[in-house]
């Protein structure tokens, strides 16, 4: 089956012999429309209106393996199948002084500072009026992650962040300070290169040491939350997802998930039971769904403040998943301080300027924020 998005000029087509919700494949096609806006803005709308023979291939030159990413993100990537962010489990403490570091880089015109690891988000600290999406912090880390030249050098490039103005680019100064660990200052000017390398080497000699927490894996789950190892538990992988900070807390995937198919089955069913429980109007109800598949069953417990999704042996019996399901949740909810992750305000001496302030003001600035 095919089904068509239409953005103004542009068509986006998606064929699929799965069985994925049509609203799901939509919002695959709407993330990858976000992601030509990323890269092009608004802009290429108007260069079609003036123009129907307009080409943009050229402008798009090199993007195909991001183009590509963000296609298979719809079937892969959990922020995306969840709509959230996740955060590295990191001390609150620690997190709190990575805060610190980031709020005092004192650069005219920072709208937003952030440091992320491959797929974990460590710290945001933004001003109040700068609002981030959850799909475009999404598009923003996935350039970073694909374009090998920023862990090489520092870099400073434009990019568009469409929710909060799709017409037009900030500016991103992207630096590795760690082999693993990424710093991003988004600026709202093009000739603030130099003030940002010098906010960098601040961040950098104030980080503190990075202990990442194992404390999401099963293996360090306890016992009554389903904790142990490949024999010992019948809980196999589990998404916990806060509905109000839009954040998703999980393990990675391990024996006996750990082949692709097996996987890609787990996510696919992920996904399923996503769009029934929107569709059906079950967020912000207390209910339990319950799905077998084989060698493996699903279970959805669903909140007014937040969701769990649980991947158990296809052989346990409802009462014990359930059971599993709450003491999961109860040993969550005792960690969350150092789990979930708070978004600290820039300090407001952080000089912003007429440009900058243009720009937040913009009508195009319409977008949900994730916080």
């Amino acid at each position: 089956r095919a089904v068509f998005l239409e953005k103004g000029p542009l068509t986006f087509v998606c064929v699929s012999r799965t069985s994925e919700p049509l609203d799901l494949l939509r919002n695959q096609l709407d993330l990858l429309h976000s992601q030509f806006i990323s890269i092009l803005t608004l802009g290429i709308e108007r260069a079609f209106a003036r123009s129907a023979n307009f080409d943009m291939r050229k402008l798009l030159n090199g993007t195909g393996p991001l183009m590509r990413s963000v296609i298979h993100s719809g079937s892969w990537e959990l922020p995306v199948i969840f709509g959230g962010v996740s955060p590295l489990p990191l001390d609150l403490q620690t997190r709190k002084c990575i805060a610190q570091s980031l709020q005092g880089c004192f650069v005219p015109d920072l709208l937003c500072s952030m440091l992320f690891t491959e797929d974990r988000i460590i710290c945001i600290s933004k001003r109040k009026r700068f609002k981030l999406d959850y799909k475009d912090l999404f598009l923003f880390t996935n350039f970073v992650r694909l374009n090998d030249s920023f862990k090489q050098n520092e870099s400073f490039t434009p990019f568009c962040f469409p929710s909060f103005n799709a017409s037009a680019f900030l500016y991103v100064y992207v630096s590795y300070v760690t082999e693993d660990v990424c710093l991003a200052l988004i600026s709202g000017r093009a000739d603030s290169f130099h003030e940002l390398s010098e906010a960098k080497t601040f961040v950098a000699n104030c980080l503190p040491p990075l202990e990442v927490s194992s404390a999401l894996e099963i293996t360090s789950l306890p016992m009554s939350a389903g904790g142990g190892f490949v024999g010992e538990t019948p809980l196999w992988h589990y998404v916990y997802y806060h509905k109000k900070l839009r954040q998703l807390l999980s393990p990675s995937f391990a024996a006996p998930l750990h082949k692709k198919e097996d996987q890609k089955r787990v996510l696919r069913h992920y996904q399923e039971m996503v769009w029934s429980l929107e569709k059906n109007q079950h967020k912000g109800q207390n209910t339990v769904r319950w799905r077998r598949n084989g060698s493996f069953t699903i279970i959805a417990c669903v909140s007014i403040d937040f969701d769990l999704f649980a991947v158990f042996d296809g052989m346990i019996d409802a009462d014990q998943a359930v059971r599993i399901c709450n003491q999961l949740c109860t040993w969550i909810h005792s960690k969350e301080a150092n789990l979930l992750m708070p978004v600290f305000q820039l300090k407001s001496n952080t000089r912003v300027t007429a440009a900058a302030k243009r720009a937040s003001l913009s009508p195009n600035n319409r977008g949900s924020s994730i916080y």
